[in-house]
């Protein structure tokens, strides 16, 4: 009877669920967040002439960092911290969705003015095309020295 115990066990069955259910969600954020950090990698190296561990560092750290030495703008900056946040909360949330963000919004620039994106009442899905045009597309037009005006439309 013992041995059966943690089959039986719910909390166990809940894991087994999770572990072999697909999270598309999950998955693109993941991927999102480590193409992303791969964009921030090699604007280290191409703006630390001494970059030498700074890529070993944590993802929260190299945002600081290209911020830090103006290699990002702010709204970059604010957009990588939620795709960052929103990461470990799905890391350590296996039922984690973008609702339970605190203030859920990204953050651009048209025209040299700040804007912001509201993220409520999206889906997942929408949410993530805007959370890559906002992080790894801006990284890669900074990364290739392209100046980029984004533009949002309302539907």
């Amino acid at each position: 009877m013992e041995e059966n115990t943690l089959i039986e066990d719910s909390g166990f069955q809940d894991f087994i669920n999770d572990f072999e259910s697909e999270n598309p969600t999950l998955r693109k954020l993941m991927a999102l967040s480590v193409h992303c950090e791969r964009e921030m990698d090699t604007l280290i190296k191409n703006s630390c002439k001494n970059y030498g561990k700074l890529i070993d560092w944590t993802y929260r750290f190299k945002t600081e960092l290209l911020f830090g030495i103006g290699a990002i703008e702010q709204p970059l900056f604010h957009n990588l911290q939620l795709l960052g946040t929103a990461r470990n909360k799905f890391a350590h949330s296996i039922n984690f969705s973008f609702d339970k963000l605190n203030q859920p919004s990204l953050k651009y620039n048209d025209d040299g003015k700040d804007k912001s994106l509201s993220l409520k009442g999206m889906t997942d899905e929408e949410i993530l095309m805007h959370m890559f045009t906002l992080t790894y597309t801006r990284l890669s037009f900074i990364k290739r020295g392209v100046e980029v005006n984004i533009r949002i439309k309302k539907m």
